[in-house]
């Protein structure tokens, strides 16, 4: 979508790391990688001052744990972790944004997608093979509730520095009780948390 419209673009991405910078996120990596890979990723944006930066990741795994497929059976971090957890994402995302902003580099937020528990092509597989209904999607008011405290302490740096917020859950959920997985037969996941081209091409 973007190259038609002649817009270029770079991903970059190491998986299970939070794009974000000091101080880290307690108990998410211990061995210093995902801090390292981080900041040499800021040094690299501020030396290159592109026109934006796109901030998204599976923010809910922060404070909410579920690093599994099937949520229901992802134990979550204690209260005391789960409130340091949030108290150092609110810190790590503004001071990432104050750097941003002294850069004039301005930021795209997208909030968490809705996590629907399951890989979903293998669910829709399992249904069409034994004829059983189509897989549904978490509720709405379900998938809110799992974001609502990583989607507070992300907004104070959103607000205080005018980040433009992309909010899935208003292209995938919109105002009805479930969230889309499936859009005319075809998966917006390609597993249980990560949208296909198709499921991007709705926000």
């Amino acid at each position: 979508a973007l190259a038609e419209l002649g817009i270029g673009g770079l991903l970059i991405a190491k998986a299970g790391c939070p794009p974000l910078v000091d101080p880290r996120i307690s108990g998410s990596e211990r061995d210093g990688t995902c801090q390292q890979f981080t900041e040499q990723v800021l040094d690299e944006i501020l030396a290159a001052r592109p026109d934006a930066v796109i901030l998204a990741a599976r923010w809910t795994l922060i404070a909410e744990g579920g690093t599994g497929v099937d949520l229901r059976f992802a134990p979550p971090p204690s209260a005391s972790l789960r409130r340091a957890r949030l108290m150092e994402l609110t810190q790590a995302s503004a001071a990432l944004a104050a750097r941003l902003a002294d850069a004039g580099i301005p930021v795209i937020l997208v909030h968490t997608v809705p996590e629907p528990g399951i890989n979903v092509p293998s669910a829709i597989a399992v249904s069409d093979r034994f004829g059983l209904a189509e897989p549904a999607g978490p509720g709405r008011q379900a998938a809110l509730t799992r974001q609502q405290a990583t989607r507070a302490a992300l907004d104070q740096a959103a607000t205080g520095h005018g980040w433009r917020v992309v909010d899935p859950l208003d292209a995938l959920c919109g105002a009805g009780a479930a969230c889309r997985i499936v859009a005319a037969g075809e998966p917006l996941y390609f597993d249980s948390n990560h949208l296909t081209v198709r499921g991007a091409e709705l926000l």
